[in-house]
């Protein structure tokens, strides 16, 4: 057994007994790993669960065993002014939908400093937003796929249709290819420029968008989430 301290952003916990829970969380030294946290809610250390909720940043202290898929945590400390979500109300549901996809489209025990850095900073811009744009969910699903490995490509960016297939815009239509309307509002996101889409066609986006995830074998579909978020942005 060995002891690590990491970076830790939290995706999700269930209680566990009659005061532990088991936490799933993103670390920057291990990637997502599973503790079990003893005694967090007993009513003099309630306060610590705040930590445990989605998206939440924190320093943690781990007794690390290579053979077991459930690790000790020791030690937990956060690394944000909870006071935030104050200033933005969606900070917490967004938060919640983000903490999914990344449980969904990421493996147990594969570290990524690239892709944890990049979740860090997108927490760290939603506590720092009064207004969250109406494409936020859109352009994170479009940067997150940048480190699964399928970016769209800005290569010939200016061609008429986005094929889901080959992830880059091509000239001829085929049965892989979003339309011109829907290709156009990819064009947008890419380049990170506003759509100004109407309710009708914010949803087809995010179906476009979880074809794509599912397309490049990532499966998106049936999140708990969807409905918070579509409560927001639709």
């Amino acid at each position: 057994m060995t002891e690590y301290s990491s970076k830790a952003i939290a995706l999700k916990y269930i209680k566990y007994g009659d005061s532990s829970i088991i936490s799933k969380m993103l670390t920057l030294e291990k990637g997502v790993q599973s503790f079990i946290v003893k005694g967090v809610r007993k009513k003099k250390s309630k306060q610590k669960l705040i930590c445990f909720e989605p998206l939440k940043l924190s320093e943690i202290l781990v007794n690390h065993k290579e053979s077991s898929n459930l690790q000790y945590l020791k030690k937990i400390d956060l690394l944000e002014n909870t006071n935030y979500n104050y200033i933005n109300p969606n900070a917490n549901l967004l938060s919640i939908f983000i903490a999914e996809i990344i449980l969904k489209t990421t493996k147990e025990n594969f570290a990524d400093k690239y892709l944890f850095d990049f979740v860090w900073e997108t927490k760290k811009f939603l506590l720092t937003k009064n207004l969250i744009d109406d494409d936020f969910i859109f352009v994170f699903l479009i940067k997150l796929s940048a480190y699964l490995g399928f970016q769209p490509s800005k290569d010939n960016i200016s061609n008429p249709y986005f094929d889901l297939v080959k992830a880059k815009f091509v000239t001829i239509k085929n049965n892989s290819t979003l339309n011109t309307s829907l290709s156009n509002v990819f064009r947008c996101l890419i380049q990170n420029q506003p759509t100004k889409l109407n309710t009708e066609k914010k949803s087809e986006v995010l179906s476009c968008l979880i074809k794509y995830y599912k397309i490049h074998s990532h499966d998106i579909t049936n999140l708990t989430s969807q409905k918070i978020i579509k409560s927001i942005m639709f």
